[in-house]
């Protein structure tokens, strides 16, 4: 008799040993699931707050830059005399670099002076703000609105507003207006997604500019519970609603300058899809750690079974006296017991052999055929679930086997493609030029791509073109060499590098972009500069007026050619030499006064840290030259020579054949502010600079250049 029982199969026990195992990671990884989600969260947080940070950095460079041009102007001869009509012009020369602006000028109490919006002899109001007015003529220092009426337009503006003081005493009020739309230009550079609200605040909360319907809600308070939080701290990130009713987390940040604040928000919605977003990977490699554990249980639950479950039949087989043949089991013991199966089948072998041999030779056919119909089914699977379309193809172009992937790329049925030969998956134009390769393939069968400038496209069952990537392979068969082609769908690639070029141009643009505001800022500050040197009366007031104004172009020259530069982080050392001494030159009029100023330089990029002091070092020596060394219409020549002296080392040579130097003369004795200037630039690039009478004067400046290389 023989009796069966119900208890757990090897195969369960495994699984329940395998969950047991796994339920402590799987509570682990839920817990640093939600717990990257926190974290991801706090990130997404800060980088919207430094974001808010850098935009209201901005924001301030601007409003500073306006109120460094009002305290230039506030010092203006014209206002100490009383020439207002003077000032006036003075005024709209400067509104031509800032067209933007709009200039008053207004006593103590309140009454305009001038007023560049208005033509000469208008009848001019008040002042549109006496409670700044006010607080200029008391604290005596700049002060910068919250967005108000102004007195002519009657429509919101901004304004900047700095005392003009003389003998101690405000005496006039000057101030620059601004509409809240310059500023929100600096918003729409930065290309917001429609999920994302910028918004410019003044100290009361109210919203000077913003990327969300502007026109509606600038002028008005912003959300209250976003005003609240940010009058409370300076930066911050909270959950608020929109003036529009739509939920966001907003984060700002709040200048210690002017007050102002800029809050950076997103939709609740598309915040938590990109949070989910960085973090499902991590779900995602917990769920396949739980499957692969309990497929391995499987799998091993299965190699235990096999052997065990192989020794029933030779043990029913030995009880019914049948011959007993075993193959090698892979469970040691259960190879014990098979031998022991095997050891008393013998002794029943002598009577039955020719029965065993029989039933032998079907058991090894029997196993043969189930390891062929095994491997051909792996094979299969393997072939229909590779991650790319695979294509058989015949040396005619018939298609004679196609995976599931080739159907769904090429929506046709499996019975469809074994209808249609390869060329009629390829664009129409393209079916002459394939079916030559495919020929000349052929007869040269080998592993490689297909195409050689990876424009290749196929063609779906709708018409539809797309982009692919090929790969061919022969495969040997007794009947004939079939052709391996493994497509790949590329759209994806495609358009990920479309966007990359796009976030690399927007880059160069915006880098072009800075260099040219920095440029046209040094040149109206030179500009500044030159119209205060034509109204001072001194010659030596004007000659350091002058010498600064040629500095400031020196240094707007670097950033001239870093935004006409290819690769804009340096520029060409040899051709921005040769830019600064024509300027020099044709500034002191040298080829009029018979001197000749030749450069002989060597090729080298540098970047901006090093060619701003050496520009200054340059404008310097060049201009000490034009200056001092061809007293009484003297002629004669000045050379500049730039020439590599090491592998990361440069000398800068600047020499004349005019009088020389006076008697006693060095760097280190001098009381001028240009050679005080050059040798401090000496010490900061760790240069060495030295000055010497060689029938004439010889100055040289040897400096570093570290990790350049001769071009």
């Amino acid at each position: 008799m023989s009796a069966k029982g119900s208890g757990f199969t090897i195969r369960t026990s495994l699984s329940a040993l395998v969950v047991t195992c796994i339920v402590p990671t799987l509570v682990t990884t839920i817990f640093l699931v939600f717990h990257a989600y926190d974290s991801e969260r706090l990130r997404s947080d800060q980088r919207r707050v430094e974001t808010a940070r850098a935009l209201m950095q901005a924001v301030d460079r601007e409003l500073s830059s306006g109120e460094g041009t009002l305290e230039a102007l506030a010092t203006s001869p014209y206002l100490t005399s009383g020439d207002l009509q003077s000032f006036r012009a003075q005024l709209e020369d400067v509104q031509r670099y800032r067209p933007n602006n709009n200039f008053v000028l207004s006593d103590g109490n309140g009454q305009q002076l001038i007023n560049t919006l208005l033509t000469p002899g208008s009848v001019l109001p008040r002042h549109g703000n006496p409670e700044q007015l006010r607080k200029v003529f008391e604290i005596g220092k700049p002060v910068i609105s919250d967005l108000y009426l102004g007195g002519v337009t009657r429509r919101p503006i901004i304004s900047i507003d700095v005392p003009v003081i003389r003998g101690n005493k405000v005496v006039y009020d000057l101030s620059m207006g601004f509409q809240p739309a310059y500023l929100g230009e600096i918003l729409q550079v930065q290309r917001v997604p429609s999920d994302r609200l910028i918004a410019i605040f003044d100290s009361k909360g109210v919203a000077v500019a913003r990327t969300w319907l502007p026109e509606r809600y600038v002028g008005h308070m912003g959300a209250p519970q976003l005003v609240k939080r940010m009058q409370e701290v300076a930066e911050d990130s909270i959950d608020n609603v929109s003036v529009e009713g739509i939920p966001l987390v907003s984060s700002f940040s709040r200048s210690s300058v002017s007050n102002w604040t800029v809050a950076i928000g997103v939709t609740k919605q598309a915040n938590l899809h990109q949070l989910w977003l960085s973090i499902g990977w991590i779900a995602g490699v917990a769920a396949l750690s739980m499957l692969a554990g309990l497929a391995l249980a499987a799998l091993l639950a299965e190699r235990i079974r096999r052997p065990i479950h192989a020794l029933q039949a030779p043990a029913e087989a030995l009880g019914l006296g049948k011959p007993v043949t075993m193959p090698t089991l892979r469970l040691k013991e259960a190879n014990d017991v098979a031998q022991v199966l095997v050891k008393a089948s013998q002794l029943l072998r002598q009577r039955t052999d020719e029965r065993d041999l029989a039933a032998k030779a079907e058991r090894e056919m029997r196993t043969i055929k189930q390891r062929l119909e095994h491997s051909e089914a792996f094979q299969r699977r393997i072939f229909e679930e590779a991650p790319n379309a695979i294509i058989l193809v015949e040396p005619s172009g018939r298609i004679v086997r196609a995976n599931a992937e080739a159907e769904r790329v090429f929506g046709y049925s499996g019975e469809e493609l074994l209808r249609l030969r390869v060329e009629d998956l390829v664009p129409e134009e393209s079916t002459g030029r394939h079916q030559a390769l495919r020929e000349s393939y052929s007869e040269h069968p080998a592993r490689r791509p297909m195409g050689t400038d990876g424009n290749l496209y196929g063609r779906r069952a709708d018409g539809s073109v797309f982009p692919v990537d090929v790969m061919l392979s022969p495969l040997q068969l007794s009947e004939g060499t079939l052709t391996i082609a493994t497509v790949r769908d590329i759209t994806d690639l495609r358009r990920h590098e479309e966007q990359l070029g796009s976030a690399l141009r927007e880059k160069e643009t915006l880098l072009k972009e800075l260099y040219h505001r920095v440029k046209n800022n040094l040149q109206v500050i030179a500009s500044m500069i030159s119209l205060q040197e034509r109204s001072m009366a001194g010659d030596a007031t004007r000659i350091a007026l002058k010498e600064a104004a040629d500095r400031v172009s020196a240094m707007a020259l670097v950033h001239e050619k870093l935004y006409q530069s290819g690769n804009l982080s340096s520029i060409a050392l040899d051709e921005y030499i040769a830019d600064l001494c024509k300027r020099l030159g044709d500034a002191a009029g040298a080829g009029e006064h018979g001197i000749r100023l030749d450069t002989e330089v060597e090729a080298v990029q540098i970047g901006l840290d090093l060619a701003v002091p050496l520009g200054l070092v340059l404008n310097e020596l060049v201009s000490n030259c034009l200056k001092h060394a061809f007293p009484g219409g003297r002629q004669g020549r000045i050379l500049v020579r730039l020439e590599r002296m090491a592998m990361h080392a440069m000398r800068l040579t600047v020499a004349d054949d005019g009088v020389g130097l006076p008697p006693g003369m060095t760097p280190a004795a001098s009381t001028t502010l240009g050679l005080k200037l050059v040798t401090a630039l000496a010490a900061q690039l760790d240069a060495e600079f030295s000055l010497e009478s060689q029938q004439g004067t010889v100055a040289t400046f040897t400096f570093p250049i570290p990790g350049q290389e001769r071009i």
